[in-house]
């Protein structure tokens, strides 16, 4: 996605968009795009609000954020 700040306008980027939506489909987990502090709190999230969460989850899930 590419951000105009100063025009306040975004443009998505169609290829990229679409190849990240087919991933989610088909239920392939894309967390290269987020840093090491998201990834810590989106596993305390899954560990700590709900364990039946973290227990259902698959486990390329749990590796990508060991």
């Amino acid at each position: 996605m590419l951000i105009d700040e100063e025009a306040r306008r975004g443009w998505k980027i169609l290829a990229e968009h679409v190849n990240r939506l087919d991933a989610s489909l088909k239920r392939k987990y894309m967390l290269d795009n987020i840093g090491a502090e998201e990834k810590a709190a989106l596993r305390k999230l899954l560990t700590e609000n709900n364990a039946e969460w973290w227990d259902r989850s698959p486990q390329a899930l749990k590796d990508l954020l060991a």
